[in-house]
């Protein structure tokens, strides 16, 4: 008998691919929020790498995302998508950490412009998707290669800015899994609510997060659960993190994190290096942290 994979909410991956703001308060904090935010210049690529991953966003001359990263069922995936010369999406590819199973979808057919049937498979087994989208929802359904039912997603929608975005995710086939996203005037995710956890950011400037509160139902260590406070410079480069508390509010467990860089020659980061400051003895001690690197390729 077939083991089926855990089903992934595609509609979110489809209108991720739609949108250039790339971070979300769900992120994992070791993956730096200005990952792939410059400050001059416009890239066609970029690549980063740190202490356990490898993220890429890249567009294609048209202009349409190619490659990008996005949170999926708590997990950080990268996404790699074809395109028709009519700019529909073809083909995507989801990968997760090392060692797991991709998932390889091709779209099979369109109507509007939108996907209608996707066939999907992820570690030998084969699913077919359809699709039902309207001004206000989208309805998910996946079968197996046999027609049996598998689950089901529904999607609401709300107007952002002339946009129709995703507002509410429901897990039909697990009642009470339903993720809910709140959004700025700018369009930017301010706080998601869901199985996964609660994840709210006030921004600074632009997609700049300026106050992090993560709430993982999973982790809870100082590092990845608490409030969080994030100083940027004058560049607007990260130069500091300060806060957690390992989601135990009896206990105040503080991090403080601050930041080296390299730039080049436009005044982007190529590197930076994570100075963790550690209490020894009621003082401030520093160590080395993890050392991000990203490589751009400019237009």
């Amino acid at each position: 008998m077939a083991i089926h994979a855990q089903l992934i909410p595609l509609a979110q991956i489809l209108e991720g691919a739609e949108y250039t703001a790339i971070w979300r308060p769900d992120w994992p904090v070791d993956i730096p929020p200005d990952a792939f935010t410059l400050k001059a210049g416009e890239a066609l690529r970029s690549v980063v790498t740190g202490e356990g991953f490898f993220l890429e966003y890249s567009i294609g001359t048209v202009g349409l995302t190619e490659r990008f990263p996005f949170m999926l069922n708590g997990k950080m995936a990268q996404v790699s998508l074809v395109y028709a010369e009519n700019s529909e999406i073809m083909e995507l590819v989801i990968t997760f950490l090392p060692g797991e199973e991709p998932w390889r979808l091709e779209v099979l057919e369109h109507r509007d412009s939108y996907p209608y049937i996707v066939r999907g498979s992820s570690g030998g087994v084969w699913y077919f998707i359809y699709f039902h989208r309207t001004a206000n929802e989208i309805l998910e359904t996946w079968y197996d290669v046999d027609g049996n039912f598998l689950g089901a997603y529904r999607y609401y929608l709300t107007l952002i800015d002339q946009d129709r975005r995703i507002r509410i995710v429901q897990d039909l086939a697990n009642p009470g899994m339903e993720t809910e996203l709140f959004f700025d005037s700018r369009g930017f995710v301010t706080e998601i609510r869901g199985p996964d956890g609660f994840f709210r950011a006030l921004y600074f400037r632009e997609e700049l997060p300026r106050f992090w509160e993560r709430r993982p139902v999973t982790g809870g260590t100082e590092t990845d659960a608490g409030n969080f406070i994030l100083q940027w410079g004058a560049n607007d480069h990260l130069v500091r993190v300060t806060g957690g508390n390992g989601g135990r509010p009896e206990e105040y467990h503080s991090i403080d994190f601050r930041y080296e860089y390299d730039l080049d020659f436009i005044g982007n980061w190529v590197e930076r290096r994570e100075i963790r400051m550690v209490r020894v003895f009621d003082l401030l001690v520093p160590e080395t942290g993890t050392t991000f690197s990203r490589f751009v390729e400019y237009k």
